[in-house]
């Protein structure tokens, strides 16, 4: 009996040992999740998210109000101002169930030069809706949830965050996370894009009395 016990104490030790590896490792990801992403220097994000596998992430600078997104299926990682944000949209199974799009004249100029049809059916023409089987039926599992992100890039316009991509079934942890950090990253970027909109060039000037010409940087006193 006595024999048994000492294997017995051992390996309930190596699995503490390796549970508690795993927690400090963990918890450092979390940590270290702008590192990760790649963030540049100066670039101190006060919320961060980062894919399981390392494929997409998202932070955001309250101070400086920006984003840095990485690039899907790269290293690198794109920071961006409140200015260059034009749309974002919550996807869950390709269904858009919320959307913020810019609306001022500079917003609208930049939109029409950089979307497709593709974006344009997700970020214009897609009505907000839940999601449901084609049958119009609640759905009890979900596949993918993204949250897609139009910016003032002509090269890579659309940057994609993955949150859900596998099935999980509604209600269950997996699906609730994923739903909740969707939603709150939608939030903020609605909140971004219509700081945007106040703040662009001709929203400032619509205010200006009229018959007085609005003063340029040069003109501005010191």
């Amino acid at each position: 009996m006595g024999s048994m016990i000492i294997p017995i104490v051992i390996f309930i030790v190596v699995v503490a040992v390796l549970m508690l590896a795993f927690m400090g490792g963990d918890s450092a990801k979390k940590k270290q999740g702008p590192q990760v992403i790649g963030c540049p220097p100066g670039f101190n994000p006060g919320l961060a998210y980062m894919e399981k596998y390392g494929e997409t992430g998202i932070a955001y600078d309250e101070t400086q109000k920006l984003l840095c997104v990485l690039h899907q299926g790269t290293n690198q990682s794109r920071v961006v101002s409140p200015s260059d944000i034009l749309a974002a949209a919550f996807l869950e199974d390709g269904v858009v169930l919320a959307k913020s799009v810019r609306t001022d004249e500079q917003g609208k100029a930049l939109l029409s030069s950089l979307l497709t049809e593709e974006s344009k059916a997700i970020f214009q023409d897609a009505p907000e809706e839940s999601a449901t089987t084609g049958d119009g039926t609640i759905k009890n599992t979900s596949q993918t949830i993204e949250q897609k992100i139009l910016i003032n890039d002509p090269a890579n316009p659309v940057q994609t965050i993955n949150f859900l991509n596998m099935e999980a079934k509604k209600g269950g942890l997996i699906y609730n996370e994923a739903s909740a950090q969707a939603k709150n990253w939608q939030d903020l970027l609605g909140f971004l894009i219509r700081l945007a909109g106040k703040t662009s060039p001709q929203t400032q000037t619509q205010g200006a009395p009229q018959n007085q010409p609005v003063a340029t940087p040069a003109e501005q006193p010191s």
